[in-house]
């Protein structure tokens, strides 16, 4: 079950990309603290809530292990929305005139990338699954565009 889950996000990953919000077209302070803050901390309390359970019935009981997936899961898919966040605010921060808050937004980029090499260490075979799926969802769409163009 938990190694559906990076499939998913590899299904997902080309529409969220090009989401309003990976494209910063949301205010800073709405990228941020509506989609960043509060977005984050929504995702993580079902992830937890609902995954959870889950990965604790299948383990039949053994609490260590079913926190230790619903971490990984959690680490995955919370780094991965951080990222199209972090997307949205590099856009966002070409627009800006403020020196400080181009700074800001620089720092929360760079706080981004630490987060994404923390959640490579804790759970790389989920990025695996995920890079592979993506890689082949990808390709699926790059086929489908040049057969589509020589129709």
């Amino acid at each position: 079950m938990s190694s559906l889950i990076p499939l998913l996000l590899a299904l997902l990953t080309k529409p969220f990309l090009r989401s309003r919000l990976c494209q910063g077209q949301y205010s800073f302070s709405a990228t941020y603290f509506g989609w960043g803050v509060a977005g984050t901390i929504a995702l993580s309390i079902s992830i937890f809530w609902l995954l959870g359970p889950i990965f604790f019935e299948q383990d039949h009981g053994r609490g260590d292990r079913a926190l230790s997936v619903t971490f990984r899961i959690w680490s995955l898919i919370t780094t991965f929305y951080m990222a199209g966040i972090a997307l949205g605010l590099n856009q966002i921060r070409k627009t800006v005139t403020s020196p400080l808050l181009k700074l800001y937004i620089i720092f929360l980029i760079v706080s981004t990338a630490l987060l994404f090499l923390v959640s490579l260490a804790i759970a790389p075979i989920y990025w695996i699954i995920y890079a592979v799926g993506a890689f082949v969802m990808y390709k699926i769409s790059v086929v489908q565009k040049a057969t589509a163009s020589t129709r």
